[in-house]
């Protein structure tokens, strides 16, 4: 049951936010949900050490594919999370590869 004066829309996270990953990042890719069906984000936490241009040279390949984009950014930092007056709730991922594809058949290909 809901407590006393808690709306829904407040008590969802509260009920089923355990464990939620909020993650925010730029997304370098043009995105259109008509032409792309599938979404796929998969987030990361890389150390400092990572070799960020071997990474993007990976995005690069991904979108040499037919029917696939890919982004690859950092997590967009305390900063924002300051200047939107929300909590971190990164749960320590610092990284985001965004794929979409225009069907799944795509997708599998990357």
């Amino acid at each position: 049951p809901r407590g006393r004066g808690v709306s829904p829309r407040e008590e969802t996270p509260r009920r089923y936010g355990k464990g939620l990953v909020v993650f925010d990042s730029d997304l370098v890719l043009e995105f259109d949900p008509a032409a792309h069906a599938q979404v796929h984000p998969v987030l990361f936490r890389l150390k400092p050490t990572i070799d960020v241009a071997a990474l993007k040279q990976k995005v690069t390949e991904f979108n040499a594919l037919n029917g696939v984009a890919a982004s690859l950014a950092p997590f967009s930092g305390p900063e924002l999370l300051k200047q939107v007056f929300w909590p971190d709730k990164t749960q320590g991922y610092n990284w985001c590869l965004t794929v979409v594809a225009k069907n799944e058949n795509a997708l599998k290909a990357y």
